[in-house]
């Protein structure tokens, strides 16, 4: 039977956000030395089908410092994803450069015209950081690497490779008629020296909506992070069977086009086995919103380079605040 992945954010336990804090630059120095040598991307293009990042980049990094295995592996997997989807970009640059050094034409209709298949928001991100770029420097970059040089791993860690040692979801639990998430977790104490007596389990009880408490057909790892407004967030996820198909002579059809993202039409298939139309055609075009989001980027940069022009204390304060608003 087919399944779908839901995932839904709830407030985590604060006490985790030392950890994630302290994590992340470990990751970030990490990261940016595997950017830069061609050795490890290389395994990352070859790895074999199926097989986890983790396993991967386990023989090839090391940190340096004390974590406990199964922390070490969750921050493999998180690094490796960033690379692997840097990767993605990184080819998808180097198609465009090679079809035309005019980013202005660097569009998804562009693309799919040339029969490259790409996502659809990495192009609008490449043509933004290009342009940006260009008009910093006035010509085109040399690499992709010159285009991103550095990689950001922010306050985040995927739990995929867990297998009880790093967090224990125990289940769900109601207490005077409110449902919780309990289970435990392994966090770094805020001691200056980093041993294994640093990290100890620590227990938590978190608030979990009933409609979301009741699918518990198959919990999966969960993603732990801290959001624009500084929450811990784990984004619980859970695996459902799609409901059975019922048997009837409908279907739908689902066109994708170069004007319009999606068509979906409703069809009703007859006696004769020749469909007829039952609904008008459903459009789904996004290009409006990312357009918006262009804009909104476009916006961000500009304030970014009055703050970085600017030491005045009241303006730098107005100035972050209006980037966060954005």
């Amino acid at each position: 039977m087919s399944t779908t992945t839901l995932s839904y954010p709830l407030k985590f336990i604060d006490s985790f956000r030392h950890t994630l804090k302290s994590l992340s630059p470990v990751m970030c120095e990490k990261i940016n030395h595997m950017w830069n040598d061609e050795r490890v991307l290389g395994e990352l293009i070859s790895g074999r089908r199926g097989l986890k990042v983790y396993k991967i980049l386990e023989p090839i990094v090391d940190f340096n410092t004390y974590l406990p295995s199964r922390v070490k592996r969750c921050m493999l997997e998180t690094m490796g994803r960033i690379l692997k989807s840097q990767l993605e970009r990184r080819a998808l640059y180097n198609n465009l450069c090679g079809l035309t050094s005019n980013p202005i034409e660097w569009t998804y209709d562009f693309l799919k015209k040339h029969d490259f298949v790409s996502k659809y928001n990495y192009v609008k991100n490449i043509r933004r950081q290009t342009q940006k770029f260009i008009d910093e420097h006035k010509r085109l970059p040399a690499s992709y690497h010159e285009l991103v040089p550095n990689l950001r791993v922010g306050e985040f860690i995927t739990m995929a490779p867990d297998d009880g040692q790093f967090i224990k979801i125990k289940g769900t639990s109601e207490f005077k008629k409110k449902r919780y998430l309990t289970g435990k977790i392994k966090i770094l104490t805020e001691e200056s020296s980093v041993s294994p007596k640093s990290w100890k389990w620590e227990e938590f009880q978190i608030s979990m909506p009933g409609f979301i408490a009741d699918k518990q057909e198959k919990v999966k790892r969960p993603d732990i992070r801290i959001n624009a407004e500084g929450q811990v967030i784990i984004d619980y996820k859970t695996k459902i069977s799609n409901r059975k198909q019922e048997n009837n002579n409908r279907i739908v059809s689902i066109d994708y086009g170069l004007r319009k993202l999606l068509t979906i039409t409703c069809f009703e298939m007859t006696d004769d086995g020749l469909p007829v139309q039952l609904s008008r055609p459903f459009f789904i075009d996004i290009k409006g919103v990312q357009n918006k989001i262009e804009l909104i980027h476009k916006d961000i940069d500009r304030l970014k380079s009055k703050l970085s022009k600017t030491t005045d204390k009241k303006k730098i304060k107005i100035l972050k605040r209006e980037i966060k608003l954005r």
